[in-house]
């Protein structure tokens, strides 16, 4: 669409789409600079229609290359893209998508995202490693398939991250940096209903925390440490990042039932982290596996701050398992509230990690499969272009010689043989 748009339609439930832009933008000049010049490349982006769409939005996905915000450009609201690729846009949330959905556009949506990621101040981070996010049908299956706790209901307050409600209540630089603390009178009503006391396993409660802008939702467990207030919900703040919300907006609050995760596929966000540890692997596993015991609940996308060797490494979490069975979000071991099982942790390479002859191959592979699609979607238009020229034309002709005939008939035409 006048070259800043792409459609290539794989199959009907999904659409690869390249958002185009010119060299008199940053984001286009890295493009050009990431691709190269022989190449006429953009931000990739996948687009996965479910079997009820229209009752249920698509999922988007940034394919490739990864993109980042530059530090000035970095605010929790600017750029609706995950470090998993996942498009966090408002248009797809639940309450905004069931009354707007009969006149959503997609060509639109996308032609806006385009115009969102340059405002961001969007830039090619430079890794040859296409992004790794969670399947469209289990991110689509985390707003369905999540139970609620039984006897307890969704809950709206403003949230606060604790670096900021440490001003007012000090003792919350003694919280779990993994849990999130509720209004004290939430809190107690929650353990009555679930303990029937209001003392209990704090640690063995997980609850929901949504964006209910975006419907981006993000999980943990539930601090034991009560505070005296009443207002908000006070959690860490990368789970304010993650959710694209910032100090006071409002988000909702649910007591849910995960099943338990027995295994995680991480993948760190620097190359820095395989060298931790004097460059012992099995150190490095049994270091994360004790880690991630303390955090309670992860979901799919999910990006996990953990202290290695005294500095905070990132780790995203790209699947999870229940056993043999992929899961959306999964509760893990903590002390005695999910009972004794092994914790076991397999990597992704690090997006900065050079790519080896076989992954670059691989790359190379699905950009030709995608290009020759692109291609035979072109001809399929031109084809019935003409096909539709030539019918059209047809049409015409067989309508004139009608009139020549009746005009004959009339004795008011020409004598011409056709």
């Amino acid at each position: 669409l006048d070259g800043r748009l792409q459609v290539v339609v794989t199959n009907l439930q999904t659409w690869q789409v390249i958002l185009h832009y010119d060299g008199e933008s940053q984001l286009g000049r890295d493009l050009a600079e990431y691709y190269g010049e022989e190449e006429s490349r953009g931000v990739e982006l996948e687009v996965v229609f479910p079997q009820d769409y229209r009752a249920s939005p698509p999922v988007l996905r940034v394919v490739h290359p990864r993109l980042s915000l530059e530090a000035e450009a970095s605010s929790p609201t600017t750029l609706p893209v995950t470090f998993g690729g996942m498009v966090c846009l408002p248009e797809f949330s639940g309450e905004r998508w069931a009354a707007e959905k009969a006149t959503f556009n997609l060509v639109d949506t996308l032609l806006d995202l385009r115009q969102q990621l340059l405002r961001a101040g969007a830039r090619v981070h430079g890794s040859r490693r296409e992004v790794v996010g969670p399947p469209a049908h289990l991110v689509r299956a985390m707003s369905k398939t999540v139970a609620p706790a039984p006897n307890t209901d969704a809950m709206q307050f403003p949230i606060l991250s604790l670096d900021t409600a440490a001003a007012f209540f000090p003792d919350l630089h003694r919280s779990d940096p993994y849990s999130v603390t509720l209004p004290r009178h939430v809190y107690l009503e929650i353990m009555h209903r679930v303990w029937g006391q209001e003392t209990g396993q704090a640690g063995a409660l997980t609850v929901e925390v949504k964006n209910k802008r975006t419907g981006l939702r993000m999980f943990a467990g539930v601090s034991g440490h009560a505070v005296d207030q009443e207002f908000a919900v006070l959690a860490p703040g990368w789970v304010l990042a993650q959710l694209f919300v910032q100090d006071h907006d409002e988000v909702q609050v649910r007591c849910v039932q995960l099943p338990v995760a027995t295994r995680l596929v991480l993948q760190p966000h620097s190359k820095e982290f395989y060298g931790m540890y004097g460059e012992d692997e099995r150190q490095r596993r049994w270091h994360l596996e004790d880690a991630f015991q303390q955090v309670g609940a992860v979901a799919a996308g999910a990006v996990i701050p953990v202290l290695c060797e005294d500095r905070e490494v990132l780790f995203h979490v790209a699947k999870l398992y229940d056993g043999e069975e992929e899961i959306a979000a999964g509760r893990l071991p903590r002390s005695q509230a999910v009972g004794s099982y092994e914790l076991a942790i397999e990597f992704l390479p690090a997006p900065d990690l050079e790519l080896d002859r076989e992954e670059s191959e691989a790359q190379r592979k699905r950009r030709k499969v995608l290009d020759e699609a692109a291609e035979a979607n072109v001809a399929q238009k031109r084809q019935a272009q003409r096909q539709a020229a030539l019918a059209a034309a047809g049409v015409q002709h067989a309508q004139w010689e009608a009139d020549l005939q009746a005009a004959r008939a009339a004795g008011e035409g020409p004598e011409v043989t056709v």
